[in-house]
This record gives C-alpha cells, structure tokens and sequence, in this order.
C-alpha cells in the first residue's frame, strides 16, 4: 500500500546516504572452536545462576499484545494512529520486552557486566571483517544490542526483525547449545536452518525470521552491529 511504499522510499534513502549495505543469511560453522563454546556456555549459566533479570515477553496478535511479565499474562489492545496506521507495539510498552518466549537477557548484556567480553569482541570483529570483505569496504562496527536466549522445550520466537530506527544494519546469531531436535530458525525467504553448536549466522537487521515451538534446548547469543564510520555522501549519492 502506499504507506509501505512511502517507508521503503524513506528506508532505501537513508541507507544510500548512510553508506548502509545489507547482507544476505550467511552461515558460519566452527567460529570459537568447542572448548571455548563450552567455557562460553559455562559462563552463560553461572550468569543466569546470579539471578539476573530477565526481559518480559510480548506477542503482536491481530490488534492486541499477548504480555507476560513474570508469571502474569496481560493482554493490551493497541489502537491505530490518527492515520490509521498501527502503533508500534514498542510504543506501549514500558521497559524492556522480548519478542523470544525463552529466558532471555536484557538487550544491554554486554553494558552490564564484562564476563562475555572476550567473546563478544571476537564475534564483533568476525562480522565486521565478514562486512568489510563480502562489500570491499573499511567500516568500523560496534555492538548496539546483546542479549541471551535460552530456550526450553515449547519456547518460541514471533516473527520479528531487528531493524530498530535504522540504527542496525547487521545482526548475528551465536550458537553455544544445541540439541538434536532443536528447532530451526527460519528466515523469510529462505529455508529453515538447523543451527549447530559453534555456529554464527550473520544476516542483515531489515530480514524477518521466526523460531517455531522447540522440542530440544537452544542456548545462543544474539547481537546487532551498527555503523561507527563516518560517511560523507556524495553529489552521485544524492542524485540516485
């Protein structure tokens, strides 16, 4: 509809201006090595054994969100704009909310504690050298939004993407425990890919995907990466 078309227009401007390039799914296999994705896993769940505070869940269904804080459900209706546009479920929530069903850290991980430090910084500088190869160019990428999920049996992920004011541009997934009949993770698009442990799957932030109900455990670390370079657009950038 022309309000989508309108988005679009505005989103491929930006990223023309922006220097903003994104990349296909692209698989990874093998990237820390096992014994430092099993001494990541250990560090996972001493974490979670600290009592961390974990993010509140929400489902957009039809003109409602489906909440769960705690051990309570909530159901809110989310009303259109005077445009008749509907609200951005993010505009009604307060705090910090997770799209996954699973046990998931805060998207601010990697600023409250230090513990994943070396690993976070090796998965950055993997993705940015990936960025930086596959489009021959130089940017320098920082980790906007880190987070852990680890899913249980029935856990779940709805449709969603990562593209969050056009400020993420590159997203990746890290896979740390992986069962047999884990579910996949499914890309719009794409066919379903079964993640394996020590598997890094780097995507561009705009891809919608959705994890179904899982039978077996998935422990992963999610994180997008943003644009630190600076870029001055060019008179050709603005003619396009």
């Amino acid at each position: 509809d022309k309000y989508k078309m309108e988005e679009q227009t505005k989103t491929a401007i930006f990223d023309k201006l922006n220097n903003i390039k994104h990349l296909p799914v692209c698989i990874h296999k093998n990237v820390l090595g096992n014994n430092e994705c099993d001494t990541f896993k250990k560090t996972i769940y001493d974490y979670k054994k600290s009592k961390v505070k974990q993010m509140d869940f929400y489902e957009p269904y039809q003109d409602v969100l489906k909440m769960k804080k705690g051990n309570t459900s909530l159901v809110v209706r989310v009303e259109n704009k005077e445009d008749g546009q509907p609200i951005d479920p993010t505009d009604v929530l307060n705090g910090e909310y997770s799209n996954v069903s699973a046990w998931c850290s805060s998207y601010h991980t990697h600023k409250q504690t230090s513990i994943f430090e070396k690993y976070q910084n090796h998965l950055a500088s993997y993705c940015q050298k990936f960025y930086n190869d596959y489009f021959s160019e130089d940017v320098q990428l920082q980790i906007n939004e880190l987070w852990i999920a680890d899913y249980e049996k029935g856990d779940y992920a709805v449709r969603h993407n990562h593209d969050k004011f056009s400020v993420n541009f590159v997203s990746a997934c890290y896979y740390i425990n992986i069962e047999e009949d884990a579910s996949p993770i499914i890309f719009e698009g794409e066919e379903p890919i079964y993640p394996e442990k020590d598997m890094l799957i780097i995507f561009s932030s705009k891809i919608y995907h959705e994890v179904p109900p899982t039978n077996g455990k998935r422990l992963l670390i999610s994180f997008n990466l943003e644009n630190t370079t600076k870029y001055d657009p060019t008179i050709e950038d603005y003619q396009d």
